[in-house]
């Protein structure tokens, strides 16, 4: 059974979990961190979706912490889930949408994100190649031994389906190392498998102003 969002409200539910997680997930049972990684990457890969078209879980391809966020945001009254014809979906509440307001628009953001990888040459990868890459340049993060073929079976293969494999490595990546787009992509260009196009200057404050520090 698949787990689909609409990508509007989508948007706006991972709006709500990135600026507000302690009120809608249990911090004691998901660490904060993989909460947030995990909400983030759904909630980019939303962007360039028509609604209805997100799916988000597939048995035995999941992670267990976006399924208590889906809980907890539904307890607390925010999220409300439906289900039609073997198929959830998720839509925010009246309570749900006035907590997600905030000075957010996803057009604008997808504009911004397009120009950064614009500024970028994505030189031939495989999967294989970048999750190696990911292994080496931050193992702090892959506690777990079966993060890697995870990553290879739902962070990569189910990815590519959403937009080209060029964006998918990068903000897949970025997902999976647990660390900002901004960081993500400068760590990337030093392996080179990114050659930056135009100033350095420019490419860091379009960094900063996705990653929100600019």
């Amino acid at each position: 059974m698949a787990l689909r969002l609409e990508a509007d409200e989508a948007r706006r539910h991972m709006y709500l979990l990135l600026r507000a997680p302690d009120q809608l997930i249990d911090s004691e049972k998901i660490p904060r961190a993989e909460r947030i990684h995990e909400a983030l990457f759904v909630f980019k890969s939303t962007l360039r979706l028509p609604p209805g078209d997100l799916v988000i879980k597939k048995d035995g391809c999941h992670s267990p912490s976006l399924d208590l966020a889906l809980k907890y945001a539904v307890e607390s009254g925010g999220v409300r889930r439906e289900e039609v014809g073997g198929v959830g979906r998720y839509w925010l509440t009246e309570r749900g949408l006035a907590e997600s307001r905030g000075p957010w628009d996803a057009a604008e953001q997808d504009e911004r994100i397009e120009a950064v990888e614009a500024k970028y040459q994505v030189n031939d990868i495989t999967d294989e190649e970048l999750v190696s890459f990911l292994y080496a340049e931050f193992p702090e993060t892959w506690t777990d031994p079966q993060v890697r073929a995870e990553a290879m079976e739902w962070g990569l293969e189910a990815a590519c389906s959403m937009y080209d494999r060029a964006k998918v490595s990068l903000t897949t990546g970025s997902w999976m190392a647990g660390i900002s787009y901004g960081e993500f992509m400068e760590a990337f260009a030093v392996s080179g498998y990114v050659t930056f196009k135009g100033t350095a200057e420019d490419i860091q404050r379009d960094l900063k102003a996705i990653d929100g520090t600019g």
